[in-house]
């Protein structure tokens, strides 16, 4: 809610997952050792202090480094411990998938992202949506029982229409128009 803990990590979860919301947005990035991490900035420079981006670090390395922002500190965190405390307390996830840059494959990045959660997503009836719809077909054809989404971060005139169940809008872009 802004004000709750670090963005993007369990402290976060926590606590505002005791407001009852239906999803909770969260964003995970892939690591050096093919591994998951919240966070959202491609770099830990403005949580951390440290110069370093995910992929160029191991989860346990990851794991050791503090984050702080809005009053708050915490340890950064794996995926699989967000999504256990979620799944274990009934909080459904909006899992943003980041890409480390656009000449990553994200055939490989879905089939590791699938084989480690898909199935738990699933049964959580939770949703995962990217900024690349490569990645967002990749998925969807590799496990059309996932529900996933495009984000679309600016107005358009068209909408991709291939393997998207839903779409998320920038609320900066949203105008009535769009809707």
């Amino acid at each position: 809610n802004g004000n709750n803990g670090v963005p993007n990590s369990l402290q976060s979860l926590k606590s505002t997952s005791r407001l009852k919301p239906n999803y909770i947005e969260v964003d995970v990035r892939y690591t050096k050792d093919h591994q998951f991490v919240v966070m959202h900035d491609d770099n830990l420079k403005s949580l951390t202090g440290k110069n370093l981006k995910p992929e160029q670090a191991t989860l346990e390395q990851l794991e050791k480094i503090t984050m702080k922002a809005v009053g708050h500190q915490t340890k950064i965190t794996s995926f699989q411990k967000y999504a256990n405390y979620a799944w274990n307390h009934g909080q459904k996830l909006l899992v943003e998938i980041k890409i480390p840059s656009i000449s990553q494959k994200y055939e490989s990045l879905s089939k590791v992202f699938l084989s480690k959660y898909g199935k738990s997503l699933v049964k959580h009836h939770d949703l995962i949506h990217s900024l690349n719809q490569g990645l967002i077909n990749s998925i969807h054809k590799k496990d059309p029982n996932l529900k996933v989404g495009f984000i679309i971060s600016y107005n358009t005139e068209s909408l991709p229409h291939k393997g998207n169940n839903f779409y998320t809008i920038e609320y900066s872009t949203l105008d009535n128009e769009l809707v």
